[in-house]
């Protein structure tokens, strides 16, 4: 056994893989677990509904992100990562997507202003919802895209790590009451921002790609190659997104705020098996074209490992669901700790993110449109019902319910992973 993984670590293309697991590990680490590192103290000075409140912001403005972000994180990392020698094209691709991402900022920008200002809810915290819509801009200039298509996240990494923890010290510093709950938002924007701008000057520096004007034929070319990603990927966050502004408008912000204590956790959790699928991404992009067979016999292990984290942790967040929410909040919340226990169990089934990178690989885009889109409206035919009858504990149970069904439509339609390799 340790001569096989020594023979894997000597060669080069799985070398390059661990690296960058292991660095997407430190990065996705720093997403989710360094933010928790402020919740108790968020929701101590602040109050819950006030932490409410700024969780509803960001899920609103979310879906905006997602807008601007236009499913490049799958597509921009797949286009770089197969032209990645050529350096023309790689700086095609860089200033077409970055073009693409600021004609999206421009449009949602408009729409954004017209929604705050004509809905009354939105309209009353005018001034949270447009602070928190400053992380946009900080989205367009941040190609995490890049690092992850030219398999180099070190700097990338390092990167994200410095802009979160002067971000965690900045609202430290001048968050001393509620009065100052506005400082939250606008410095994680501006911190956004800067490392987006840093990260743009590295590119430049070290890769020799800059930003060049694209004819209209490329922007167009993204456009359409990134469509049916983009429709799944806005399936996916309108969903997760509506639930949150769903409990804001049939209950109230407190409810938010104990729902999303609960649901960041779950979050941070998730977020832990994203590197592996982000690292593996483009591996197996050039696998698929270079040997079929390898291809799947890969895919299927990864799936088998992914699944067996999943459960594990599953299972160390119920039993130790209490603790957990009192470690991160300051204090012991019962509702959030049901929560947490019921979205423990949807863990087990969070396994959707792998295999639309499968169809994705298999330009099999309009299938994943089609699954997120049935699953969005699975999970807005009992999202009243859900919550009218059961509140809070109902939209837990609604998420267990939705990976699950998103689950099942992906095993159908990546059904020839499992039977390639019976037929082997």
């Amino acid at each position: 056994m340790r001569t096989k993984i020594r023979s894997i670590w000597k060669q080069e293309e799985y070398k390059r893989v661990l690296k960058n697991i292991f660095f997407l590990f430190i990065l996705k680490g720093s997403e989710y677990l360094l933010p928790l590192i402020l919740l108790p103290f968020l929701v101590r000075t602040l109050g819950v509904e006030l932490f409410g409140l700024l969780a509803l912001a960001t899920s609103t403005v979310f879906v905006f992100r997602g807008v601007v972000a236009y499913g490049f994180d799958m597509t921009g990392t797949h286009q770089i990562a197969i032209h990645r020698e050529d350096k023309a094209k790689v700086e095609e691709i860089f200033s077409s997507i970055i073009l693409t991402k600021l004609i999206l900022m421009a449009g949602t920008s408009v729409l954004f202003a017209l929604i705050v200002y004509s809905v009354e809810m939105l309209y009353i915290h005018w001034e949270v919802y447009t602070i928190t819509y400053l992380l946009v801009i900080g989205d367009v200039f941040f190609p995490q895209w890049f690092f992850q298509g030219m398999e180099n996240m070190k700097f990338i990494t390092n990167l994200r790590i410095a802009y979160k923890t002067l971000y965690i010290l900045m609202v430290f510093a001048f968050v001393h009451s509620s009065e100052d709950y506005l400082w939250v938002p606008f410095l994680e924007a501006v911190s956004a921002l800067m490392a987006g701008l840093i990260s743009l000057w590295f590119i430049n520096r070290n890769f020799g790609v800059g930003f060049k004007l694209q004819p209209i034929a490329a922007i167009k070319n993204q456009f359409v190659e990134s469509w049916h990603v983009f429709i799944s990927n806005m399936a996916v966050i309108f969903y997760s997104s509506v639930n949150i502004i769903f409990l804001g408008i049939f209950l109230n912000e407190a409810a938010v705020g104990y729902f999303s204590i609960a649901k960041r956790l779950i979050d941070a959790i998730r977020g832990i098996f994203g590197p592996l699928n982000t690292a593996i991404f483009p591996f197996l992009s050039k696998q698929y074209l270079a040997d079929r067979a390898k291809y799947y016999s890969l895919a299927f292990k990864y799936f088998l490992l992914n699944s067996l984290g999943l459960l594990i942790f599953a299972l160390l967040v119920f039993v130790f669901s209490g603790s957990l929410i009192e470690l991160v909040s300051g204090q012991s919340m019962d509702v959030s700790k049901t929560v947490l226990q019921i979205l423990a169990l949807g863990l087990v089934f969070s396994m959707g993110t792998f295999f639309s990178s499968m169809l994705v690989i298999k330009k099999q885009s309009r299938v994943l449109s089609k699954i997120t889109w049935m699953t969005m409206g699975f999970n807005l035919f009992f999202l009243y019902a859900a919550v009218e009858w059961y509140g809070i504990i109902g939209m837990a149970w609604l998420f267990v319910a939705v990976q699950i069904f998103h689950l099942y439509l992906q095993i159908f339609y990546n059904a020839e992973i499992f039977k390639r390799l019976r037929n082997a």
